[in-house]
């Protein structure tokens, strides 16, 4: 297996983790609203991107299970959205998720940049934001 430790940037590892918590939030108001699964799925996606950014390890089993867990995670709240007919509300966020991750690459591995902690912090809060504006749009058509 191709593991890399990524070390370049580990004093900034801390707030990435922080920012992993912010799933948190849509996970248990998910739970509270009685959408178990989604809720569960969501948690863990939370718990999982914690546990990669605590040490990360480029190509390791818990970065492949962290974004596998995001995946369903983005696509579950998709179906959601699309099911409440929030499409405006999907497509911007889903939008403003792309460019943030998008520049967090970029910054990353072409231009060799810190700034790709900030923006990766802000794909955590944006695809937060985005689980939250999608909750407060819900008119319980989705299957619990």
């Amino acid at each position: 297996m191709n593991e890399r430790i990524i070390e370049k940037y580990s004093p900034f590892y801390k707030r990435l983790c922080i920012t992993s918590g912010v799933w948190l939030i849509p996970g248990i108001i998910c739970i509270k609203k009685g959408y178990y699964k989604l809720g569960v799925i969501t948690i863990g996606a939370s718990i999982n991107s914690w546990n990669y950014w605590r040490f990360p390890i480029e190509n390791s089993i818990r970065h492949k299970i962290d974004i596998l867990n995001a995946s369903i995670s983005i696509l579950l709240w998709s179906v959601l959205a699309y099911k409440n007919n929030n499409l405006k509300i999907l497509i911007s966020g889903l939008c403003l998720m792309v460019y943030c991750y998008y520049m967090s690459n970029y910054c990353d591995y072409y231009n060799n940049s810190e700034k790709w902690v900030d923006w990766h912090m802000r794909f955590h809060i944006s695809s937060s934001l985005l689980a939250c504006l999608i909750l407060l749009n819900d008119s319980t058509k989705m299957q619990k």
